[in-house]
């Protein structure tokens, strides 16, 4: 299973020592909504907002690219769970997406590659009909 964006955050300001009015005020957010992503009670932010999070925490690259996948899995991650009776292989991109953050840069680039040739491929109801 992946990390949570708002755990991802949490630990990255406890590490830092860092409290959440200071963090909240640098990314020009409530010091309560902060706290809120933080518990998991509220949905991940807008990407934008994401980003002003990640500066005012000052994250590494790797750190940064780890919250925004955390913060893009758990949008998706309702959708996937609602879908898994309706689709079918939607139970592996689940798995695929749990994987994700975990996935070193020369995986993540052969599993673009994948993906890529994927997308340029006819559905292959659209090419037996």
């Amino acid at each position: 299973m992946y990390t949570k964006f708002g755990t991802v955050v949490f630990h990255s300001r406890v590490r830092k020592h860092l409290p959440q009015k200071t963090i909240a005020g640098r990314a020009g957010i409530d010091s309560s909504y902060l706290a809120s992503i933080e518990r998991g009670r509220r949905p991940p932010p807008r990407r934008q907002i994401v980003d002003r999070i990640v500066a005012a925490l000052g994250m590494s690259d790797a750190e940064k690219a780890n919250a925004i996948t955390a913060a893009a899995l758990d949008r998706l991650e309702p959708a996937i769970r609602e879908a898994e009776g309706d689709i079918p292989g939607v139970a592996v991109l689940a798995r695929l997406c749990s994987a994700l953050p975990h996935l070193s840069q020369s995986k993540l680039a052969v599993l673009n590659d994948v993906i890529n040739v994927l997308a340029d491929q006819p559905l292959r109801e659209e090419s037996m009909g």
